[in-house]
């Protein structure tokens, strides 16, 4: 009779009780004695809460930052898988996001619980603006090997007509970029890339205008270099010649290595996205459940390589 009269007294308690003024050592015994459930937001939020505390205080001796992350995830999945609560799913987003921020992992865990919460607005930005920057990246080597390829061997009139394809393309590039107001595949470098891209934009015009307007001394010079190199010291024509021969030379070289150096820069995002793009082995079922979300992302990114490759095509 007794055992029967604390259990009751427990029970009538617990209908009585207080959640959110609980610690989670509390409400981890509620939900694994009694089967509580109900208590899972709270400890979803709570051990969020732990967390972020976590890293900011920064304590290397008595770190808890992995630990309280992965109850923070535990409890959240549990509470949106037996609750449908869509609070710890927003949480998960939110965690996975600031994950992918800070270390370049866990892109696709963001777009699973952005997903699974029904944030449109996020799932939208992904689909439509990062798709943008993706396709730009992967069309800028295109454009680079057609920039380059057998320059050496070509007429002056095709190098300015390379040029001139590539400055269209760039400034396809940058505009499609600049309307773009938010990403979360490129959140930390959409801003280089977008000024990269400005950068190269300008350096083309000037060097498109500077041989445009001497194409014909190029011509000339190119066909006699060698003797208006001899003459270098003793004719000032030459000199001019030969000084305005090697310096459209040297802005050329200048220009196709910054070129290359962004696509250096490009390699290392590229990598980054990579390693986001991963998920544990234990969790590859979420993949099937995000198919439709980067099958629209693959769309999307697709219509704008045919549109720059139209481009290229037309231009060249």
């Amino acid at each position: 009779m007794r055992v029967f009269l604390f259990f009751l007294i427990i029970s009538i308690l617990s209908c009585s009780l207080d959640y959110s003024s609980m610690d989670v050592e509390e409400l981890e015994i509620l939900y694994k004695k009694e089967n509580k459930n109900e208590v899972l937001p709270y400890l979803c939020r709570k051990y969020y809460k732990k967390y972020q505390k976590e890293l900011i205080n920064k304590d290397y001796i008595l770190n808890k930052t992995q630990e309280y992350m992965d109850k923070t995830v535990n409890y959240c999945a549990l509470s949106f898988k037996k609750l449908n609560d869509i609070g710890s799913a927003k949480i998960l987003e939110e965690l996975y996001f600031s994950n992918y921020v800070n270390t370049k992992k866990d892109f696709l865990y963001f777009i699973y619980w952005a997903y699974k919460a029904g944030d449109k607005d996020t799932l939208d930005t992904f689909i439509k603006k990062d798709s943008v920057i993706f396709a730009v990246l992967f069309h800028s080597d295109r454009l680079m090997n057609y920039l380059v390829k057998d320059i050496n061997y070509i007429s002056d009139r095709e190098v300015i007509n390379r040029f001139k394809t590539a400055y269209r393309l760039l400034v396809e590039y940058q505009k499609d970029i600049k309307d773009l107001d938010n990403s979360w595949l490129f959140y930390t470098d959409k801003e280089y890339i977008s000024r990269s891209f400005s950068e190269l934009t300008i350096g083309f015009d000037q060097l498109i205008r500077d041989m445009k307007s001497n194409r014909f001394l190029i011509s000339e010079i190119r066909d006699n270099l060698s003797k208006y190199e001899k003459a270098y010291f003793s004719s000032r024509t030459a000199k001019k010649y030969v000084e305005l021969f090697y310096t459209l030379k040297a802005l050329m070289r200048i220009n196709l290595d910054n070129f290359y150096i962004f696509t250096l820069k490009k390699e290392d995002i590229n990598r980054g996205i990579a390693r986001a793009m991963n998920v544990k082995e234990k969790d590859t079922d979420i993949l099937q459940e995000v198919l439709p979300v980067i099958k629209e992302f693959v769309e999307e990114k697709d219509k704008y390589i045919k549109k720059y490759d139209e481009i290229l095509k037309k231009e060249s």
